[in-house]
């Protein structure tokens, strides 16, 4: 072969390589075109409507007008209040830090639907009290894989101890007021009522903490409180448990 006829043909092949990377860098342009044509949402879940449709203009920046909203499907978040006292009593001083602040239960309820619990634990609290309120701002998630949460709901949250400890409790409507003294009837082995001074800690659902003043074990009389009196003789027969407070346990 001819020197020059060689010569032309290495050209022509350096002319189709560089033919051929243009229509690839073409290709790859075309493709990032189309890619701006479409808005992708960082997350998945549930679109609401389309606030623009075809034919409407669209444009970027901060005026840019609002395509839809995306909530997610899996889990919810729950954002709640918690006063100081719950706060530096129950959490801080027992999880530990972040990680333990994720392991709280919490259980959901919504306002309608009271025999369905969601369980779920904490997120994250809020790096400040409300001077105002005297609260925390908490942040629970849930999951939410029946789809039946929904963001907006008025729902009831119920926050666990970051801790387990065991308490002392009695309903209620065992409790007796004197002035400013609180008091409950005990039953001793002798069927013999008591009177016996009770000093209380916190609320549960219809149950109340006993601080002093009560040993486990010992018989309290919750039913007819108002009939007895100290030193009598009674037949005492155990009440059943409230069914609230042992389907919540």
């Amino acid at each position: 072969m001819a020197q020059r006829a060689y010569d032309e043909r290495a050209n022509a092949n350096r002319v189709a390589d560089a033919a051929v990377k243009m229509a690839e860098a073409e290709l790859k342009r075309a493709a990032l075109d189309l890619e701006h044509a479409h808005v992708v949402a960082p997350i998945s879940g549930r679109a609401s409507r389309a606030e623009i449709t075809l034919g409407n203009l669209v444009q970027a920046g901060p005026g840019a007008p609002l395509l839809t909203t995306i909530v997610s499907n899996d889990t919810v978040y729950a954002d709640f209040e918690v006063d100081e006292q719950t706060y530096v009593e129950s959490v801080r001083d027992a999880t530990g830090g972040r990680e333990g602040e994720r392991r709280i239960p919490v259980q959901l309820t919504l306002a309608g639907d009271k025999s369905h619990v969601y369980q779920g634990t904490i997120y994250s609290f809020d790096n400040r009290i409300d001077a105002a309120s005297g609260t925390i701002r908490a942040r629970a998630k849930f999951d939410n894989a029946d789809r039946a949460l929904l963001p907006g709901m008025f729902v009831s949250v119920r926050l666990a101890e970051a801790t387990e400890r065991n308490e002392l409790l009695i309903p209620d409507r065992a409790l007796g007021f004197d002035q400013s003294k609180k008091f409950v009837y005990v039953v001793g082995a002798d069927s013999k009522v008591a009177y016996r001074e009770v000093e209380l800690g916190k609320r549960v659902q219809a149950q109340r903490v006993v601080l002093k003043g009560l040993q486990a074990g010992e018989r309290v009389i919750v039913d007819g409180v108002q009939h007895v009196r100290p030193n009598t003789v009674v037949a005492g027969k155990e009440a059943a448990p409230d069914a609230e407070f042992v389907a919540a346990k």
